[in-house]
């Protein structure tokens, strides 16, 4: 892939060091495509990452939000894209072993070529959905297990969305 002064003279599409806030700036700037942002070895790859959502507003909402730091790179979906709205957020972990056996690599070509095909597989409302048929079959199981009390059920599925919410 060219270099971002090859493919954009100019540093208006692809560029490094764009700016995003007052005094900030996003490492690379990819439009439509992705930001990213490197930390330092055992940086802070979740500040990083909250730097990322502040940047997307002003750049766009790129499609992927990225963090690295020399041992790992995280590709974030950003559901404020237009074509990831509704979507479940997901991040995928590219170490560098996975880039030297390939497959790192090729994810790192999709990035660059075609960033959407990162969209996730369920929407939202999926989830909230197979989650809801999961607490239906639970229930029923319970039920046919022994005698369940409603009391005791409810006490259970209380719970177990304290652990889904911690």
């Amino acid at each position: 892939h060219p270099t971002p002064s090859e493919y954009d003279p100019e540093q208006k599409t692809f560029v490094f060091e764009k700016s995003a806030e007052a005094t900030q700036r996003a490492d690379v700037f990819f439009r439509h495509k992705f930001i990213w942002e490197y930390k330092r070895p055992d940086g802070d790859l979740k500040k990083a990452y909250q730097q990322l959502l502040r940047y997307s507003k002003v750049l766009e909402e790129p499609p992927l939000l990225i963090t690295s730091d020399t041992r790992k790179i995280i590709l974030h979906t950003n559901s404020n894209n237009e074509n990831f709205r509704g979507y479940v957020q997901e991040s995928i972990e590219i170490t560098f072993d996975d880039i030297v056996a390939g497959h790192g690599l090729e994810k790192l070509k999709r990035v660059f070529f075609d960033p959407c095909s990162f969209r996730p597989k369920m929407t939202r409302a999926e989830v909230t959905q197979a989650t809801a048929e999961s607490f239906v079959s639970i229930t029923d199981t319970k039920k046919k297990i022994g005698k369940t009390s409603p009391e005791l059920l409810a006490h259970f599925f209380a719970r177990i969305f304290f652990v889904l919410f911690a």
